[in-house]
């Protein structure tokens, strides 16, 4: 499945949608979203990773720098509904908080009230 991107804006959140394989031959459109997602100044971040069927080694500097970017400019920061086996592969590979990971929104809100 190529790599595709949706970006909403709810309240005080930035959510932005991610799925597919993220590998360099979608390197394009990654560009996209990520100029597109800094370009706001949301109070929240969340990044939905459940339809994200991997993302390749040759993306792991660019995948880290995206959400260096996004916490930068931004007051906090998720990923959310991340599967296992991607979980795992991204926190061996050092591209994951664990603090930040949740499972959905509704713990998102619970953390952020």
């Amino acid at each position: 499945m190529e790599f595709d991107y949706k970006i909403n804006v709810m309240n005080e959140f930035l959510v932005i949608t991610l799925k597919g394989k993220i590998t360099r031959e979608g390197k394009d459109k990654w560009q996209a979203c990520y100029q597109e997602s800094i370009g706001y100044n949301s109070k929240n971040v969340v990044i939905v990773l459940k339809d994200v069927l991997s993302i390749d080694h040759s993306m792991s500097r660019d995948f880290a720098l995206f959400q260096q970017e996004v916490r930068k400019v931004n007051k906090s920061f998720y990923l959310m509904g991340v599967k296992l086996q991607l979980k795992q592969d991204l926190d061996s590979r050092g591209l994951v908080r664990i603090h930040e990971l949740k499972n959905s929104l509704e713990e998102i809100l619970a953390r952020s009230a």
